[in-house]
């Protein structure tokens, strides 16, 4: 490969119009060749250090020359051609190591993929809560008092709101942690977490009817769906967990431990949401006040918990 020098670039610009040929161009700009174990090496370091992002690696005809050193130093065609120089070397390097930071992630983690599927789901389930609250109607209010009535009404929904983003993010956070215990994957495992984040999906829906009839004489519908939808996601829980540990899927012997312990969580809450739908069809305020405070211990033993 031939080295550029801002002292011979104009010679170059008139003996070859390509910069001595379109390989000499190419070599330039990629990045030292690698082979075996080094082809992706885990220190992302290299790539900042060793390609042509680091000015002191760049090919001296895309650096900026120096005003001490080069008495050509200008504002003429030869600076234009610096500033695209970097520009365009800057934005090689960026995409080429964004691309190979996905590459690394995917073979150093093979549920990565699954796992911001995951994510999306949770986010999306969260921002369905907040359309399930209904403003009131414009023509209902016609003074300031009314407006402070309307809103005393969708409080109730507020509550349920939530209540059940609460619920979203502490699955989130239990399903977050999970995956730092695991460190392979299997099928069982994929559509078991599936079938979690379908019931964390179907959320919104019994959230919105809960805060629409739970101060109604006909509550209990409402009640029993929506703890039915928490003993259905504790279920889900508990078939990602027994997939992670029947398949090996743990890194270590300590982390299998850590996931028969969130497995003992999962049979806890089945039982008690399953108990608590029952119990609804006769008591439904009550269970649903019963519901906001489990959901609040176990917001409290979250926030106690020390994560390695």
């Amino acid at each position: 490969m031939y080295e550029l020098t801002s002292t011979n670039i104009q010679y170059l610009f008139a003996q070859r119009g390509d910069f001595g040929g379109k390989r000499m161009w190419v070599e330039a700009l990629l990045p030292p060749p690698m082979t075996g174990k080094q082809r992706f090496p885990a220190h992302t370091d290299f790539w900042r250090t060793n390609c042509i992002c680091n000015p002191h690696c760049r090919p001296a005809f895309l650096r900026f020359p120096s005003r001490r050193s080069d008495p050509a130093h200008g504002c003429g065609p030869g600076r234009l051609f610096f500033a695209f120089g970097e520009m365009f070397a800057h934005g090689l390097c960026s995409n080429f190591r964004s691309h190979l930071s996905l590459r690394i992630m995917a073979e150093t983690n093979p549920n990565a993929r699954l796992e911001a599927f995951s994510d999306g789901v949770f986010a999306i389930a969260i921002t369905l809560l907040v359309l399930e609250i209904k403003l009131p109607p414009e023509e209902s209010i016609t003074t300031t008092r009314d407006f402070w009535v309307a809103l005393l009404g969708i409080l109730p929904s507020i509550v349920t709101f939530l209540l059940s983003f609460t619920i979203i993010l502490i699955t989130w956070v239990n399903h977050h942690a999970a995956f730092q215990l695991i460190h392979k994957s299997s099928g069982a495992f994929i559509y078991a977490n599936g079938f979690l984040l379908l019931a964390v999906v179907f959320l919104p829906l019994p959230t919105g009817l809960l805060g629409e009839y739970v101060l109604t004489n006909h509550a209990a519908p409402a009640v029993v769906l929506f703890d039915g939808v928490q003993a259905v996601q504790a279920c889900g829980w508990v078939l990602v967990m027994r997939a992670a540990i029947r398949n090996g899927l743990a890194r270590n012997e300590s982390c299998m431990v850590q996931l028969r312990e969130s497995l003992k969580f999962g049979y806890y809450g089945a039982a008690i949401y399953s108990i608590c739908a029952i119990a609804a069809f006769w008591f439904p305020l009550l269970i649903a006040i019963a519901t906001t405070i489990i959901w609040a211990g176990w917001l409290i033993v979250g926030t106690t918990i020390r994560r390695e």
